[in-house]
């Protein structure tokens, strides 16, 4: 049995990347491929439609986080320098005024 670290952290962030670009699970569709493949480690990343049309650094970000080797894993902060956080000041974020409000 495996320890549950930040390892898993980051991986869970990558499925979630996935399921809000693409609207469906990394491991399949139905239930029971999802339970089968997530249980083997087993995806595939789409090479046509939406995904094709993703940034290079968003494709590369989900696809960094979803290492299977969880030893090659990016830290969270080995993440927060990846190109598709270009731009994002990590030191003030917590500062700035969201670009959306509900206010």
């Amino acid at each position: 049995l495996r320890t549950v670290d930040h390892r898993t952290d980051v991986y869970a962030v990558g499925i979630l990347a996935f399921k809000f670009a693409m609207g469906c699970s990394p491991f399949g569709r139905s239930v029971a491929a999802i339970a089968v493949n997530q249980l083997a480690g087993k995806w595939a990343f789409p090479r046509t439609g939406v995904w094709s049309s993703m940034t290079p650094e968003y494709r590369a970000f989900v696809e960094l986080c979803m290492t299977q080797d969880r030893d090659k894993r990016p830290q969270m902060e080995d993440l927060k320098k990846h190109p598709w956080f270009a731009g994002i000041n990590w030191n003030t974020i917590n500062a700035e005024k969201p670009p959306l409000s509900v206010d």
